[in-house]
């Protein structure tokens, strides 16, 4: 019985080890489990996975066009092409590296959206960040639906650097010693609209450069500009009236907003309490809240290109240590990827189509066209494609009035309703008008040119008829004889 009783006494023990350690081992997997499926998720969340030929370093300006071209030419090359913007003050070549897949005649058209780097000379990152977005995205076609969705739908532009005479002296300014920032037509100093095109000679080449490159190659839907100095989402205003630090919200202030704070809850850490200079507003700001400044890139963008532009300071740190610049990438990777997706798929956009005759049902009738819409109370104006009739616009959620207009044609205004997820599409037919009833555009320059020629030549000719049938009455001579005395 003692014999037994000992033995009886020690199963139990036994049973409660082993049944202990297969505890321990459950918990130990399953807290593995869940720490890989995190892992996991934020991989498959922020894109951690880079490319190996990705160059995470602050290059020579030689060295910066040898990677672009060779990123186009590899990479790249079903989808890119190098564009040369110009030169630098001291002769060094800009480029853009152009990112989309190759384009049909029935192709719709796709929203241009650009990311700039490199302003300031002594922030380089937006040098590395754009050529390392390229190199993602075209390796992680077919595996990541956001880089196939990206070069199939968007129609990117990528300029590393606008400012490499900067970069080579590690100072803000150009080779001018100029601000590059604080060098655009500026809405308060340069006066009415007009007055801001074209871009004048006292500008920086540079400065040239980007407002020539916007206008011929746009309308751009969105833009990045990349700097460093600061973590946070920097949106228009940047400039006030009087001049003082205040908030100032643009027309498209809930827009800008909405596009501001995506980018800001995207990013690993912008958002985050950590960010303790903008813990209070989660990683964004309005430009003249800040600190305001005038001349900038972002406003000179919103107000005569219809490109709605943030500002992102990146890094508290300028120039930031080479081994830091892989982390701060994919801090960032998932807010741009966000904010490209949020001005093409989650956009509102449509077609805008010209009814020659017929009814809405005859197709072959419908045809699209060259058209401006205009959502209030924003003043910008929004052109179609005028090949496509096509439109991108990023807009908050909530209702709008919408205005679509287009030379000879009955303007149409409704009422829509953007939805919180983004992503309204419309398609809008407008009704051509009689001959007599046409309505003229003020936006198109030649047009109002060719008006103008031709009511001062209607007017001149008919004070001059005036003037002979009055020498004819005069004179007691018929309307014929005194055209032939005129001819002597």
């Amino acid at each position: 019985m003692a014999i037994g009783a000992r033995v009886g006494a020690r199963r139990p023990v036994w049973r409660g080890q082993a049944h202990a350690r297969i505890a321990h081992l459950s918990l130990v997997l399953a807290l593995a489990t869940v720490l890989f499926a995190r892992s996991s998720a934020q991989d498959l969340a922020f894109g951690t996975e880079l490319s190996e030929k990705t160059t995470f370093s602050y290059t020579s300006h030689a060295d910066l066009l040898e990677t672009t071209h060779r990123i186009a030419s590899g990479t790249c090359q079903k989808y890119a092409k190098v564009e040369v913007l110009g030169q630098s003050t001291e002769g060094a070549e800009i480029l853009a590296l152009r990112l989309r897949k190759e384009v049909t005649l029935d192709a719709p058209a796709r929203p241009k959206v650009k990311i700039v780097g490199n302003l300031h000379g002594d922030e380089p990152t937006g040098r590395v960040f754009t050529l390392a977005l390229a190199e993602w995205l075209c390796d992680n076609v077919g595996k990541d639906g956001r880089a196939s969705t990206i070069l199939s739908k968007v129609d990117l532009w990528l300029i590393p650097t606008v400012n490499p005479d900067g970069y080579a002296i590690h100072r803000r300014e150009n080779a001018n010693n100029v601000d590059l920032n604080r060098d655009f037509p500026d809405r308060f100093a340069e006066g009415a609209l007009p007055n801001w095109l074209p871009p004048r000679d006292d500008h920086q080449i540079e400065t040239r450069l980007i407002m020539d490159f916007i206008q011929r190659e746009g309308p751009f839907v969105s833009s990045l500009a990349i700097h460093e100095g600061a973590l946070v989402a920097n949106y228009p205003w940047d400039g006030s009236l009087d001049r003082t630090t205040k908030y100032e919200a643009s027309p498209d202030d809930s827009t800008f907003r909405d596009l501001a704070r995506r980018y800001a809850s995207s990013h690993r850490k912008m958002s985050l309490a950590s960010n303790e200079e903008f813990a209070n507003t989660n990683g964004i700001t309005n430009g003249a809240a800040w600190y305001p400044i005038y001349g900038s890139m972002q406003d000179w963008n919103y107000v005569v290109a219809g490109c709605m532009e943030l500002t992102l300071e990146v890094s508290m740190s300028k120039w930031p240590k080479e081994s830091l610049l892989p982390e701060l990438f994919q801090d960032n990777l998932p807010a741009m990827l966000e904010f490209i997706k949020r001005s093409s798929s989650d956009a509102f956009s449509g077609i805008v189509y010209g009814i020659h005759g017929g009814n809405r049902k005859t197709v072959k009738q419908n045809l699209p066209i060259a058209a401006h819409v205009v959502v209030h109370p924003s003043f910008m104006n929004t052109s179609t494609d005028a090949a496509t009739g096509a439109f991108y616009r990023p807009l908050a959620s909530g209702s709008y009035t919408v205005e679509v207009s287009a030379v000879g044609f009955k303007p149409k205004t409704m009422q829509v309703e953007m939805p919180v997820d983004g992503g309204l599409f419309l398609r809008v037919y407008l009704n051509k008008l009689p001959t007599k009833q046409l309505i003229i555009d003020p936006n198109d320059q030649l047009q109002s040119a060719i008006i103008v020629v031709v009511g001062v030549g209607l007017t001149v000719g008919g004070l001059w008829w005036i003037h002979l049938l009055l020498l004819s009455r005069s004179s007691g001579r018929s309307l014929m004889s005194s055209l032939r005395i005129l001819r002597r």
